[in-house]
């Protein structure tokens, strides 16, 4: 299974110089900057399908004091603020490589009326009427507790103005002509039901504009099409396949073994297979044989194991099959959607444990950190 990056645009006509790109390091930002004398217009952070982190950038000629920042902490974020006396024009947050939140960030001189994370879109709602202040940027991100969190800068609520989060297209558009609006920003996430939503901050439509999401060929025909430019890009992932679906033969001891396992985007599975003597002399006698397949997602590190043991009896074989709904599975799908790796491992014996341990310890050995271990089918494995 393979994903795709995806992208969300606003668009405006292309009446000024600009630049943009995506799939940047943040080296190569700065690069673009000083070849272009630019600044910023839009930064957004995201976690390629090769599981590296990069950037899409909007630029335009560098025109006033500002500064950027990428891959900083939150801590960070709110220390440059203040050496800067600056507010946010532009957050972007995601979760890197290393399960860590981070940030990239545009400032210029200022104060706003703050910056938060963290905050469900409840909270951030009851957050905006106390200080009476409207978005000014917002970015929608899956904390690593698999939760929708917001990252967001506020100014003074002085003007007309709408958000909504949660959204999916049809209602972005819905809103946009119950509003006679125009978007100021959007940030893409695929919910913990699977399904692509947005946040968006709107004003009342004062020009030409337009917006459209989907692969970066269609994104840029759009642009070409219109004869704009983009005023914000935001990325994300979209899973080309709604199943996952790996088969191994653990052979061992005289035995052939068949493993199958598919995993549906509802959390639906299928764990089936089993073994039989290989020839007429390790069919003689009964044989143990316990076995552990698993699949880490590369996003969150989380490893989601099936495993089952039992007896090869005299002449006969040994089949399992099991097939349910697991939550955790359905609530990683967005995850294991990005990028999985799997492993597995056999032994004539009955020590599931010890079976657990094998792959556990295969993965920290390919440096892929385990983040937690969820038993899907079989023995529960202990805190590893």
């Amino acid at each position: 299974m393979s994903s795709q990056l995806q992208l969300v645009s606003i668009m405006a006509p292309a009446n000024q110089e600009w630049w943009w790109y995506v799939g940047l390091t943040s080296e190569q930002v700065g690069q673009y900057l000083t070849q272009n004398k630019a600044m910023l217009t839009s930064i957004n952070g995201y976690v390629d399908t090769d599981n590296t982190v990069k950037f899409a950038v909007v630029m335009a000629p560098a025109n006033g004091t500002w500064w950027w920042y990428a891959g900083i902490t939150a801590e960070q974020v709110g220390q440059y603020l203040t050496q800067n006396r600056a507010e946010l024009t532009n957050i972007s947050a995601y979760i890197d490589t290393n399960r860590q939140l981070k940030f990239a960030v545009t400032m210029t001189p200022g104060t706003g009326t703050g910056w938060y994370y963290g905050f469900t879109g409840d909270q951030v709602g009851q957050h905006l009427t106390q200080s009476k202040s409207r978005l000014s940027t917002i970015s929608a991100y899956v904390g690593t507790d698999n939760t929708v969190k917001f990252a967001f800068a506020m100014v003074p609520a002085n003007e007309e103005w709408w958000w909504y989060f949660g959204v999916t297209a049809d209602q972005v558009g819905q809103y946009l002509t119950q509003n006679k609006a125009m978007l100021t920003d959007i940030s893409p996430y695929v919910d913990t039901d699977n399904i692509l939503k947005f946040v968006v901050v709107m004003a009342p439509a004062n020009q030409a504009w337009w917006w459209y999401f989907g692969s970066l060929a269609f994104v840029g025909q759009q642009r070409t099409n219109n004869k704009a430019r983009f005023v914000t890009l935001s990325p994300y992932l979209s899973s080309t396949s709604d199943s996952i679906t790996i088969n191994k033969n653990p052979n061992i001891s005289g035995l052939n073994g068949t493993a199958n396992l598919t995993v549906q985007k509802s959390g639906a599975y299928s764990f089936s297979g089993g073994w039989t003597p290989s020839n007429v002399f390790t069919g003689v006698v009964s044989q143990e044989v316990s076995y552990v397949l698993s699949v880490r997602d590369n996003v969150r590190g989380n490893l989601f194991v099936f495993n089952t043991s039992g007896n090869v009896p005299v002449e006969g074989s040994y089949n399992f099959n099991n097939n349910g709904t697991n939550a955790s599975l359905a609530e990683a799908w967005q995850f294991l959607s990005v990028g999985y790796t799997p492993d597995d491992s056999c032994r004539a014996s009955l020590d599931i444990a010890t079976t657990i341990q094998d792959v556990v310890n295969w993965y920290q050995q390919n440096q892929q950190t385990i983040n937690e271990v969820v038993t899907v089918v079989g023995t529960v494995a202990a805190a590893l």
